[in-house]
């Protein structure tokens, strides 16, 4: 008889299957929206370290979000969420 490898889940993923609550908001981890290359939506934003016209950086708890591009703007920034709108050329996620 052959053994099934069964791939365990963690504690928060099982609470996450429970509870229907999607993984990314039990583990506080910020959820990322992009459309196309003009507009970044982050949910879950944490705290805003740099915005010029060209950059945005957000702190998050052992990482930094940073997006730069062209005439970035910050749309909106409430709720811990944030809005960055502009001509985006990258996104990146900086270890801390």
């Amino acid at each position: 008889m052959k053994r099934v490898n069964k791939k365990r889940l963690t504690v928060t993923q099982k609470l996450s299957n429970i509870t229907e609550i999607p993984f990314d908001m039990a583990t506080g981890l910020p959820f990322i929206k992009m459309y196309s290359n003009r507009e970044l939506i982050v949910e879950d934003a944490g705290k805003l370290i740099h915005y010029d016209d060209c950059c945005v950086k957000v702190r998050q708890k052992n990482k930094t979000v940073k997006v730069e591009g062209r005439d970035i703007k910050l749309r909106c920034l409430a709720n811990n969420d944030m809005s960055v709108t502009g001509y985006i050329t990258s996104l990146s996620f900086e270890q801390e």
